[in-house]
């Protein structure tokens, strides 16, 4: 058993050696210097920086030092909006709550409009952006473009 251990040990040994001797080899080599002509370099590129005669250039790891960019141009300001407008109160439109319908365990709400009366209950649009939300002892509660409920109530 222990010739087969120092068999192995010799053998790691004579590689360790090998990789140490192509390592040597390779940093003592000196550079090759690119033969290319001058016409097929582009044009903004910069020319090596000059490195002493026998030193080794390495390549670039994280990419060719680049020159610094000018700083980003601020971006606008954006344009000032105008205020939202409130919305006019529910009477100005025009509804009135006329009566409250209850039969087997649903609530119906009779709105009164100029244009004529409307049969509505919950979940129903009264008008274009007018939800209705539910209907109580109190009124009529109503919800316009996503803003908090309003109750129409019924006439004193």
């Amino acid at each position: 058993m222990r010739f087969v251990a120092a068999l192995i040990f010799l053998l790691t040994l004579a590689a360790a050696a090998m990789a140490g001797q192509v390592l040597w080899q390779e940093i003592a080599t000196p550079p090759q210097d690119d033969t290319r002509s001058g016409t097929d370099l582009p044009e903004t590129a910069a020319a090596p920086p000059a490195s002493p005669p026998g030193a080794r250039r390495w390549p670039a790891l994280f990419g060719e030092p680049q020159p610094p960019r000018p700083p980003a141009p601020p971006e606008p300001a954006a344009e000032p909006q105008p205020p939202a407008t409130p919305l006019p109160p529910l009477s100005s439109l025009g509804y009135d709550l006329r009566g409250v319908v209850r039969t087997e365990g649903r609530v119906w709400a009779v709105v009164g409009h100029p244009t004529g009366s409307k049969l509505v209950r919950a979940g129903d649009e009264l008008a274009r952006d007018v939800m209705v939300e539910r209907i109580d002892g109190e009124g009529l509660w109503l919800s316009r473009q996503g803003n908090p409920e309003e109750r129409l109530a019924f006439p004193e």
